[in-house]
């Protein structure tokens, strides 16, 4: 089961299932390890399928800086309102996140990879009440040697502007739903492209229970999925 967003409360949930995280220690209790680096990749995703395209963003991030030849890692935030959404044009967003670890049972989650807000209890951002989560915020966290980053997680952070480029495209192109047989697609076109251009995504509709959706009905969320310049 892969980090999913359940959408059906008042407060929207980011469900991080803690046996797809890795063990740094089997314990008791268990250590894991949250590379936030890729779970902003899959918040991201998410944002863009067929149903996370009809909120606002979930997550959101500043990138690595540079100085003085040190870089430093960015910042990632889980949006609700108590930070500013910068595609609203810097107000607070009025749908709210937050982090939930499942199962929320006796257990550790060390968060890696990048300054974030994903424990802030306080600002409502952390859901859980048993599971303990550990930041490793700091004012100096460099990317590169000598950082505790690995490499994999150094070549990730250094090329997020590019990650990021991929999912400005997914939320702000042309996009489109075309039939083939009896399945419904979503597909997503390349900068500039229109219909039976260069897709950057092809995404079969589904259900929550996984089957083809065949008929789309006139509705909040057809009209959300109808074909957009």
């Amino acid at each position: 089961m892969a980090t999913s967003i359940d959408y059906s409360g008042a407060i929207i949930r980011i469900i991080v299932p803690v046996a797809d995280l890795t063990v740094l220690d089997a314990g008791p209790p268990v250590l894991y390890e949250l590379d936030t680096d890729a779970f902003f990749d899959d918040v991201k995703l998410l944002e863009a399928d067929h149903i996370g395209i009809c909120f606002q963003n979930a997550i959101d991030h500043n990138p690595p800086y540079t100085v003085f030849g040190d870089t430093f890692a960015r910042k990632i935030e889980i949006m609700n309102s108590t930070n500013t959404n910068p595609v609203l044009g810097g107000v607070p967003n009025t749908e709210e996140y937050e982090v939930f670890f499942t199962p929320d049972t006796a257990a550790s989650v060390k968060l890696t990879g990048s300054n974030n807000n994903i424990a802030d209890i306080q600002n409502g951002i952390l859901a859980n009440s048993i599971v303990q989560v550990i930041p490793t915020n700091s004012a100096g966290l460099i990317i590169g040697p000598g950082s505790g980053l690995s490499a994999a997680q150094d070549t990730k952070l250094t090329n997020i502007d590019t990650r990021t480029t991929y999912h400005d495209k997914i939320i702000n192109n042309y996009k489109e739903l075309i039939k083939i047989a009896t399945s419904w697609y979503l597909v997503i076109y390349d900068d500039g492209e229109i219909s039976g251009g260069t897709e950057i995504l092809r995404k079969k509709m589904t259900d929550s229970t996984g089957a083809d959706i065949t008929d789309l009905a006139a509705g909040v969320l057809a009209a959300e999925l109808e074909s957009t310049a």
